[in-house]
């Protein structure tokens, strides 16, 4: 009659059976080691994978539990559109002075000649939007070019990010 043990004893282990092992007992008493296609080797391995899956896991219900509070509590991550304070806004503060008065100065002057809108923005951050849709958010608020017309266009310029957009 043999009976399956896990092995516990140090004196086992002394003779190359591992602690855990599933072993059975001969009919002599001695101990021999169960044979079955799942090694220690593979049971680490599992034991590796399901700890990685409970991580992953982890990680999307503290991801899920993040975006569900950020959209209870009304927080955008969007950046904002800025006010409009001219043909130039140099919000990346990356235009001299000289440099924002010039372009201004051609900007006016090509809205005399042609009647088109010019705007030019320089902004730091695009917010984790991509350039196109906050081009879209900044035209909208802006409200540039004539009623009917379709004469208005906004440049935007995020150097950080080394993105730019006519719109």
């Amino acid at each position: 009659m043999t009976t399956l043990a896990r092995i516990t004893h140090s004196r086992s282990r002394a003779r190359g059976v591992h602690s855990g092992s599933l072993v059975r007992r001969t009919h002599s008493g001695s101990l021999a080691r169960r044979t079955h296609s799942g090694s220690r080797a593979r049971g680490v391995r599992s034991r590796w994978i399901a700890r990685s899956r409970w991580i992953a896991r982890s990680r999307w219900i503290a991801v899920a539990a993040l975006v569900a509070a950020a959209w209870l509590t009304g927080v955008t991550v969007a950046a904002d559109v800025p006010y409009l304070t001219g043909r130039v806004v140099d919000d990346a503060e990356i235009l001299s002075p000289a440099t924002r008065a010039k372009v201004d100065q051609v900007l006016a002057a090509h809205e005399e000649k042609t009647g088109d809108q010019v705007a030019v923005l320089t902004t730091r951050s695009l917010g984790g939007e991509s350039v196109e849709q906050y081009a879209q958010e900044v035209f909208a608020a802006w409200k540039l070019g004539q009623k009917g017309k379709d004469n208005g266009i906004l440049v935007i310029v995020a150097p950080a990010e080394h993105r730019m957009r006519v719109e």
